[in-house]
């Protein structure tokens, strides 16, 4: 067993889902805009919409995936628009050279609080999950 702690302002007395992945959100048609949910997932790309500090606005590209026999992996990917001025030094417009503590890089495993908008198609048809971003944390 282990314990997650969740610093996500504006938690207290919400409901959402913690056991819930993005194939399932595909997979089940029951799912409503306005429903939130806590996914681990992997960053693979942002780009910055509105680098104005009062109207701060960026989406980020989420992915998961799982195995398929030994030697397919099906993936789940996912866009999240975020807007606040707390995203600036996590996803900033110029991305840091050297480490940095606070910068939500690609490749990086995070915890992503999200309310869900839509299921839209990418220009190849595949479906791509379309969210809300209320919070977000890395995991590593």
């Amino acid at each position: 067993m282990f314990l997650i702690y969740l610093s996500f302002s504006g938690l207290y007395g919400q409901n959402f889902d913690f056991e819930i992945s993005f194939k399932e959100i595909l997979s089940e048609p029951q799912h409503i805009p306005g429903e939130r949910i806590i996914v681990d997932t992997t960053i693979i790309d942002y780009q910055v919409l509105d680098p104005d500090p009062a109207n701060y606005t960026l989406e980020v590209n989420l992915l998961q995936g799982e195995w398929q026999g030994s030697s397919r992996i099906q993936t789940y990917t996912a866009k999240a628009i975020f807007t606040g001025s707390e995203y600036m030094g996590k996803f900033p417009v110029r991305r840091p050279r050297g480490p940095d503590e606070f910068f939500m890089g690609i490749n990086k495993k995070v915890l992503a609080y999200l309310e869900f908008l839509r299921i839209d198609r990418t220009e190849t048809g595949e479906p791509i999950l379309i969210f809300k971003g209320l919070g977000i944390r890395k995991l590593q």
